[in-house]
């Protein structure tokens, strides 16, 4: 983490108060969202939160563009490589049929 120094005092500001805003927030037990389901529930907190937070700052709003694209890279990548363990189950059930 970079220092303290090389932020402005007015964006170390924003995001205390983002932050204290984020721990004030009441309520958000996984129990209590996401039907329980506590992945889910941490997900949807944590992007209750990232939404606070790229909100209030230009360069984070970048920096989500970024994860954005590099996610839907992820998931691409990841629906490539079950398309191709699909068609390499499929080669090995056609070899063990010859």
């Amino acid at each position: 983490m970079a220092s303290s120094s090389s932020y402005s005092s007015e964006s170390l500001e924003t995001w205390r108060k983002a932050l204290v805003e984020a721990c004030e927030i009441a309520g958000w037990e996984t129990k209590n969202i996401a039907n329980g389901h506590e992945s889910k529930g941490i997900k949807e907190i944590a992007d209750t939160i990232s939404d606070k937070l790229f909100s209030i700052d230009e360069d984070l709003a970048a920096i989500r563009a970024c994860m954005e694209e590099f996610e839907a890279n992820l998931n691409f990548a990841s629906d490539v490589l079950e398309d191709v363990v699909d068609l390499f189950t499929e080669g090995i059930d056609l070899f063990f049929e010859l």
